[in-house]
């Protein structure tokens, strides 16, 4: 028997019925034979009786259950996580609030066989708008060197589609606790560490945007983006003209959230179809 592990981590703010819909996602997904879901819940903090509702109706199927009284943020929580695994070769990202379809743990797992120079793999997202009631796929990179090449530009690929093989954490350690931007910071420090990140086209994670997508938005977390992605850029390539790509990111984040909206999802950030299923 084999198993993989699911890091995930919620907190206050965190929506009820989306939750739930995420855990039973996770445990709806096929798999090849003789795999185990492990699934790694984090609890950042006090939260409502409704969450706690919702992880008790499941936690017969959670594998560890890790509760901080005190809120630490998403980095040191993932951190903790990583370290309660055991000796799971595949690590999977997964927000509480997003759902993963059926086949995404077993199309992961199949690339990741196949193609063991790849460390991170992330797959392409429906972005499903609940206010608008909109959705759109959001393809990101095709292969390594595009995923090296765009980093400047773009994130390599959508932090809660990761699945990771565990050599990675080996090689470069864990999360950097940058505040709203530790995802970025680990991508810059693994391409730093000559580790390989990889997208399956197909949409097999359904990412949703919710009033509290848009409220974290605020100032504090567009300059620290500003300033994980600058200094990535140069450790990487040193001065170059690419760092208007950074700067062009902190212009668009600090403006007003109706033309953030626009410019969301746009050249500069990611390919985007405007449709989905």
């Amino acid at each position: 028997m084999s198993a993989v592990a699911v890091l995930m981590s919620l907190y206050e703010r965190d929506d009820p019925h989306l939750l739930d819909t995420a855990l039973r996602s996770i445990f709806d997904q096929e798999l090849p034979e003789e795999t185990e879901v492990r699934l790694y819940l984090g609890i950042d903090g006090p939260v409502g009786p409704a969450l706690l509702e919702v992880v008790e109706r499941h936690r017969e199927r959670i594998h560890f259950l890790h509760h901080k009284k005190e809120n630490a943020g998403l980095a040191p929580m993932l951190n903790d996580l990583i370290g309660l695994t055991a000796d799971e070769e595949y690590l999977f990202r997964m927000d509480a609030d997003d759902r993963s379809l059926p086949q995404r743990f077993i199309r992961q797992i199949e690339h990741l066989d196949l193609n063991p120079d790849i460390g991170i793999l992330g797959t392409a997202i429906i972005e499903h708008d609940l206010a608008a009631g909109s959705k759109r796929v959001i393809r990101f990179a095709q292969n390594p060197a595009s995923a090296r090449r765009d980093v400047a530009r773009r994130s390599p690929l959508a932090h809660p589609t990761a699945c990771f093989r565990r050599s990675v954490f080996e090689t470069v350690g864990r999360y950097p606790v940058v505040p709203f931007s530790e995802d970025i910071a680990l991508w810059f420090k693994c391409l730093e560490a000559g580790v390989k990140f990889d997208n399956l086209p197909e949409p097999l994670y359904e990412f949703t945007i919710n009033a509290n997508f848009w409220k974290r938005r605020g100032f504090k977390k567009a300059w620290n983006e500003y300033l994980t992605w600058s200094r990535g850029v140069h450790r990487l390539e040193g001065p170059t003209w690419r760092q208007i790509y950074p700067l062009a990111r902190l212009l668009m984040r600090i403006g007003p959230n109706r033309i953030q909206k626009v410019l969301y999802g746009n050249v500069l950030r990611r390919q985007a179809e405007f449709s989905a299923p």
